[in-house]
C-alpha cells in the first residue's frame, strides 16, 4: 500500500494520535507512460537539473557510494556528457567499506572509478578542521569527515563541483 498523505503524530501517555494534513493525490496526476518514454522523460529532468548544475563549473566529481542513488547520479551525468571524477571513500573498517559495491556499480555504468582511502589520521585532520574556529557550532555528523576527504580529493584535481546522491528520491515525494 502506498501512502501518500502527509501526517502529524502524536504521542503522550501511552496513546498515538495521528491526522493527516495533506494529501498528494489531490495534486498528482496518475496516467500511464510506457517505460521507453518514462526514461527518455527521467533523463531529461535529470540532464536539465544536472546541467544547471554543472553549467560553467568545469569538471564535476560524483560521490558514488555503493547505492542506487549515486549510481543513478553517475549514470546522468555520463548519459548527458558530463564528465565527472567518480570517487569512493574506502574505510579501514571493510564493514563500512562501500567500494567494492560501488566499484560494481562503476563496472556495470562504464564510468572511471577512483578509492579514497579514510585512514584515522585523515578523520582526525577533518574533525579538526570541521571544528576549527571557522565554525559557528561543533560539527558532529559522522558523515562529516568522510565527505571532507572526498572533497579534499576532488579539489586536488581542480573539481569544486561535488554530485551526490544524498536525497536523490526527494524529486519523487518519496514515493514507489
Amino acid at each position: 500500500m502506498l501512502f501518500r498523505s502527509a501526517r502529524v503524530t502524536w504521542f503522550h501517555a501511552g496513546n498515538i494520535d495521528s491526522v493527516p494534513y495533506l494529501d498528494w493525490g489531490d495534486f498528482l496526476e496518475t496516467i500511464h507512460i510506457e517505460p521507453k518514454a518514462a526514461e527518455e522523460r527521467f533523463l531529461e529532468i535529470g540532464a536539465e537539473y544536472l546541467g544547471a548544475i554543472a553549467k560553467g563549473r568545469g569538471p564535476i566529481a560524483c560521490l558514488l557510494s555503493g547505492g542506487i542513488d549515486s549510481a543513478l547520479v553517475a549514470w546522468l551525468l555520463r548519459s548527458i556528457g558530463q564528465q565527472s571524477l567518480n570517487l569512493t571513500a574506502d574505510s579501514a573498517w571493510k564493514r563500512y567499506s562501500e567500494f567494492s559495491s560501488a566499484s560494481a556499480n562503476a563496472r556495470a555504468l562504464g564510468i572511471p572509478h577512483e578509492r579514497v582511502e579514510l585512514t584515522s589520521a585523515s578523520r582526525r585532520k577533518a574533525f579538526r578542521a570541521l571544528n576549527s574556529g571557522r565554525q559557528n557550532s561543533p560539527c558532529s555528523s559522522s558523515q562529516s569527515p568522510v565527505l571532507f576527504d572526498l572533497a579534499q580529493r576532488a579539489q586536488r584535481d581542480g573539481v569544486s563541483t561535488l554530485a551526490t546522491g544524498e536525497h536523490a528520491e526527494s524529486p519523487f515525494l518519496g514515493f514507489d
